[in-house]
């Protein structure tokens, strides 16, 4: 077997897979990470693992989707 491929502690990933939903009780919309086997999104507003110019990623898709006619 091989071994993985790793990179630096952080800013090392160019791709994620996050989720974005309006969430009623808080009011606003999440953008973040699903939680595993859950319907809810881990919020956040950075992402350490994602290469710098994405590091904001979260908080800017929140934001933008917040902007729109239906966040929701």
């Amino acid at each position: 077997m091989l071994e993985p491929v790793r990179g630096p502690a952080f800013g090392y990933r160019r791709r994620a897979r996050l989720g974005v939903k309006y969430v009623h009780k808080k009011g606003r919309v999440l953008a973040g990470f699903r939680e595993r086997e859950k319907p809810y999104i881990a919020e956040l507003r950075r992402c350490e693992i994602l290469i710098g110019r994405f590091a904001t990623l979260p908080a800017d898709l929140a934001a933008l989707v917040e902007r729109l006619s239906i966040p929701r």
